[in-house]
This record gives C-alpha cells, sequence and structure tokens, in this order.
C-alpha cells in the first residue's frame, strides 16, 4: 500500500510552518513536541478543506493557501492548549 503524494506533501507542509514558527518565536526544541503535532494535522485538515474549495496556488491536490492557514491554525491552537495545561501544573492546589 503506497502513501499518496498529497498526504506527503501535506505533511511537509505541516513540518515547514512548524519549524518556521519555532524561528519566529525563537523556541526550543521541545517546544517541536507542542507545534509539530499540531501542523502536521492543521496542513492535513487544510489540505481536505482545499479539495472542496477553491485555492489560487496548488501543487496537485494540495492547495497551499488552506493547507498553510490549517497548519497556523494548528500551531495556535497547540500553544494554545500548551498554555492551558501549563497554567493548570503551575497554580497550587
Amino acid at each position: 500500500m503506497a502513501i499518496p503524494p498529497t498526504l506527503i506533501l501535506a505533511l511537509l507542509v505541516g513540518a515547514l510552518h512548524a519549524s518556521l514558527s519555532l524561528l519566529l518565536r525563537g523556541g526550543l526544541v521541545r517546544h517541536l513536541l507542542v507545534v509539530l503535532p499540531g501542523a502536521l494535522v492543521g496542513a492535513i485538515v487544510g489540505t481536505a478543506f482545499s479539495l472542496r474549495i477553491a485555492d489560487p496556488i496548488r501543487i496537485g491536490d494540495v492547495g497551499l493557501v488552506w493547507a498553510s492557514a490549517g497548519a497556523w491554525a494548528g500551531i495556535l491552537g497547540a500553544l494554545l492548549v500548551a498554555r492551558i495545561v501549563q497554567g493548570r501544573r503551575a497554580r497550587p492546589t
């Protein structure tokens, strides 16, 4: 069973944006463990979304605009969840 090229390209877009977010934020490698899964899932969801809605920049079946927007939404969602969990751990009981 072969992996579809659409999935591989979506994962590459997610990894690229996760790396870019760490470069912009000056994050540590441990932040990559939080950001990367969110970016990968977001890029896959964005790619699925782009199959239904027109995208101005397409490579094969991957709409780069929607995949990038999904990756950034996943990154922001993962960072928000990490901040909430970290706040709950830091709060004394």
